[in-house]
């Protein structure tokens, strides 16, 4: 292999394949919130292994908080992420990780050649047991453990921690703080990237914890996004949403996956350089079709893409049923490619209903679990947002209630979401159900202070 010389040229060959050493004028974000042009896929870096961050991430880190020949610590090495940005930026490294294949695939992605003379070093190992090694010895730590267990890294691996509840990955990431306080030197940073397991407004470990130890047959019947479904994985399950064209995606996604991704890939590959115009261009090519009763597979592609570039993520329509929701100046792929393989697959033994909630709940019966997470009352009893043209109004609620009440009756076990209001205390409250207030945090709001409040979790068991 050629030895590469200067800034000038930052490709190398790995085989038969030129990669780009370095982002294409990359710049270090200077603000609290990072926004990047795409997911990053210079060097070795690749989004096949699922869970891992973007490089971009610890290109940022790396260079704000260390020098060159520092020692970089990550514990849950993964794919190697970290490690290769600190070859490339010229810091010595160490990665560490409980699953060796991940150690394997560390290894693999570290294989190139470029302008460095650090030292990186791949280890399986525990992240809350660093025994071999001593006291104040780490630079700069930067690491991306699991979100407790939305992903799974393995069946049955000893002190993996993607495998524990809540809880018990709380005690853990205990154990794993203290083990990296001991190891970093003093004055020196730590920068963990972590998150609430949240998804859309659902906050996954306290729906979880609250759910019905056994049950026979799953229903969801304002499935949306699917964050609850896609997290349980329930073996025998019914879902339904009455936004028709949230429907003809997952029957396309379930049917038609290599359409779906001819089309989506096509749209990601044809952007143009104004973003934003080719956006507003594919919105109005999206609420054509729906005029005009046309869904399909193209159709489905386009509503995965406009969720992707939208404004936080929003389904919204105006009065005439149009999708109204603003450009996110986003230029994200808008899949990935595992994750939409493995959703097809558990999709083929899903049954998928598109209309009211009434008819998806008609052969709900004694021992089935029925999870309703239906549009929200407002905040403001004036204010009802649009999620279809027809809407969710009082009344609906007043229908939904009533369902509760009747599903209950049959011997189902149910639980609801919703916001803590007037309404749906009086709807619910003083029937015996179980209410439990949740503080939640809510990203729809222009006023930060305001983007604090309360959720309740209603179960009838």
């Amino acid at each position: 292999m050629k030895k590469i010389t200067g800034n000038q040229r930052k490709q190398i060959k790995r085989g038969e394949l030129i990669i780009n050493l370095h982002p294409n004028n990359f710049r270090l974000e200077l603000t609290s919130v990072w926004s990047f042009p795409n997911r990053g896929d210079w060097a070795t870096h690749s989004g096949k292994y699922r869970g891992n961050w973007s490089p971009f991430v610890p290109r940022n880190l790396i260079l704000r908080y260390s020098k060159p020949r520092d020692w970089i610590l990550d514990q849950f090495v993964g794919s190697g992420t970290t490690l290769v940005e600190a070859k490339l930026l010229n810091r010595n490294a160490i990665g560490i990780d409980i699953n060796p294949q991940s150690v394997s695939i560390s290894e693999t992605n570290l294989i190139f050649q470029c302008e460095s003379i650090s030292k990186i070093y791949v280890k399986q190992g525990n992240a809350a047991d660093l025994a071999f090694m001593k006291d104040s010895k780490i630079d700069f730590i930067c690491t991306h453990p699991p979100y407790a267990d939305i992903i799974r890294y393995s069946k049955d691996i000893k002190g993996d921690i993607s495998l524990l509840s809540v809880d018990s990955f709380l005690d853990e990431m205990g154990k794993v703080a203290k083990e990296a306080y001991r190891v970093l030197k003093k004055g020196k940073y730590c920068a963990v990237m972590i998150r609430d397991i949240r998804e859309h407004g659902k906050v996954i470990p306290q729906i979880r914890e609250r759910m019905p130890e056994k049950y026979n047959k799953y229903y969801e019947p304002f499935v949306g996004g699917g964050a609850v479904i896609f997290e349980l994985l329930p073996k025998d399950a019914v879902i339904n949403d009455i936004n028709r064209a949230l429907i003809n995606t997952y029957r396309v996604i379930k049917d038609m996956l290599a359409e779906f991704l001819a089309w989506l890939n096509k749209l990601d590959r044809e952007m143009w350089e104004d973003g934003k115009k080719y956006y507003y261009m594919l919105r109005e090519h999206y609420n054509d079709k729906l005029m005009q009763d046309e869904f399909d597979v193209e159709l489905a592609a386009l509503f995965v893409f406009l969720n992707k570039h939208c404004f936080n993520g929003l389904y919204r329509v105006n009065g005439k049923g149009l999708f109204n929701v603003p450009y996110n100046n986003s230029r994200r792929e808008s899949c990935d490619m595992e994750t939409i393989m493995a959703v097809s697959e558990y999709l083929k033994e899903v049954t998928i209903m598109e209309g009211d909630f009434q008819n998806a709940c008609e052969d709900a019966d004694k021992g089935d679990f029925v999870f309703i997470d239906s549009p929200y009352a407002p905040l403001n009893p004036t204010s009802f947002e649009a999620y279809t043209k027809e809407g969710f109004d009082v009344e609906s609620h007043r229908r939904l209630a009533a369902l509760f009440d009747e599903l209950t009756a049959r011997g189902c076990y149910c639980m609801l979401t919703n916001h803590n209001t007037d309404l749906i205390n009086e709807l619910y409250g003083n029937k015996g159900y179980r209410m439990d207030i949740v503080s939640v945090k809510r990203m729809i709001n222009s006023d930060a202070a305001n983007r604090v409040g309360e959720e309740v979790i209603i179960c009838n068991y």
